[in-house]
């Protein structure tokens, strides 16, 4: 449905046919033109995406039906970013009989582009990212949980439910020596740039930090989470790492940077309510300044590390937010949901650039080591893969025909 012809020239607005209003999307509501007395009918808020459904002309202003049944005139919504829908470029089945549980992409031996998979069915799969062929297995006994990769080691660290963390040779795809220390199941593990420093958490919401070259525990942090550790990681230079847990705590670890135990203490800054509901994911930038947290609450949220605060609430998602991610440049954050969709954020704008769809539940999301590419995995057991940050478009998409500045305000009414 284009804009009525004598609203786009009273704003200025260009009448190019390939200027369209998206008959079907996503835009952000605003109460700029929404009079005051329909304000309080909506259940929607300032900056929230909804869905258009139908556009319709009526006189001269055009109404958009959103999802349950609301119509509002286009006037009350912000199209400026209006992000179409993308599909999967490629997807493959991941062979396990369970859920995906962990999931990373890397390269390994030969081969450049892989995705490793993780599932409580105990087994770890070697997926070729071009066809989706298994290249390799490995069965480690107990159930595996969440996995983490350092390049500069050539090393895959998983965390294991019979209480250890299992460290792999990433190129061989073999297991090396396990690292105990935990006495109940493994739910984290995270690594350093280097491959130094390893963190792990478990249910009992235990936090150790590992020398890897010694395989030696070097700090046990103290349980302050009342919950299970569901999520963990750390900062390239292995000094921060962050941890969340079911029971809305998240914390921010500063680890001293000597191989001593005895070097310093660690200390934690806990985040206060950080959601309204379970907190299910967190990473941290390269850097440690930011940290990225998920959670049932459907929202993503940014805050500083060395203080706690908030930076940005990121809206967007419909249903409960399972996983998120920094991409390797810092720039953007990657989130995959309940609502059948991952999107793409800007870290320096605090807005959604790009939405990636499927037909189920993604579980679990991450970012190639170039940024190029971006895998998830869906609850039906396949791998789905989309193009990741590849053009300016992507990062910053162009955005569609702006609503009128004019319009009739006697008319904005909701029905």
């Amino acid at each position: 449905a284009k804009l009525p012809g004598t609203a786009a020239k009273a704003a200025g607005l260009s009448m190019e046919p390939t200027k369209q209003i998206p008959s079907r999307g996503r835009a952000l509501f605003s109460f700029s033109t929404a009079p005051r007395e329909g304000r309080a009918a909506l259940s929607l808020h300032l900056g929230q995406e909804v869905d258009i459904l139908e556009t319709e002309e009526r006189g001269s202003l055009m109404w958009c039906r959103l999802s349950g049944g609301l119509r509002v005139p286009l006037t009350f919504l912000d199209i400026t970013r209006f992000i179409p829908e993308e599909t999967p470029v490629h997807l493959f089945q991941s062979g396990h009989v369970r859920p995906v549980e962990g999931m990373v992409c890397t390269s390994s031996g030969s081969h450049d582009a892989v995705v490793v998979t993780a599932s409580s069915d105990s087994t770890l799969r070697l997926h070729n990212r071009a066809d989706g062929s298994t290249l390799c297995s490995l069965y480690l006994s107990g159930g595996v949980s969440r996995v983490a990769v350092c390049e500069a080691a050539r090393l895959l660290a998983v965390a294991c439910l019979n209480g250890m963390v299992q460290l792999v040779d990433l190129d061989k795809f073999t297991k090396t020596v396990p690292l105990h220390g935990h006495t109940v199941a493994v739910q984290s593990v995270g690594f350093d740039r280097a491959g130094r420093r390893l963190v792990s958490a478990d249910q009992s919401g235990e936090v150790i930090v590992w020398d890897v070259t010694r395989r030696a525990v070097l700090h046990r942090l103290a349980e302050r989470h009342s919950h299970a550790v569901v999520a963990i990681a750390m900062s390239a230079n292995g000094q921060v790492a962050v941890s969340v847990s079911p029971d809305n705590t998240l914390l921010v670890w500063s680890l001293p940077p000597g191989d001593n135990p005895n070097d310093g203490d660690c200390t934690g800054l806990q985040v206060q309510a950080p959601h309204s509901a379970w907190v299910t994911a967190c990473d941290l930038s390269s850097d440690g300044a930011l940290v990225v947290s998920s959670s049932w609450d459907h929202r993503v949220r940014l805050w500083h590390s060395s203080s706690g605060e908030a930076v940005a609430t990121l809206l967007g998602h419909s249903h409960w937010v399972l996983d998120c991610c920094f991409s390797p440049d810092d720039q953007f954050v990657l989130s995959c949901a309940v609502d059948k969709s991952l999107r793409v954020w800007s870290v320096a704008e605090r807005l959604c650039v790009r939405r990636l769809i499927y037909s189920t539940t993604l579980l679990r999301c991450c970012w190639s080591r170039d940024g190029r590419s971006i895998a998830a995995a869906g609850s039906d057991g396949w791998v789905v893969l989309w193009r990741g940050m590849e053009s300016e478009s992507d990062r910053r998409p162009e955005p569609c025909l702006a609503p009128p500045t004019t319009e009739n305000k006697e008319s904005n009414t909701l029905v």
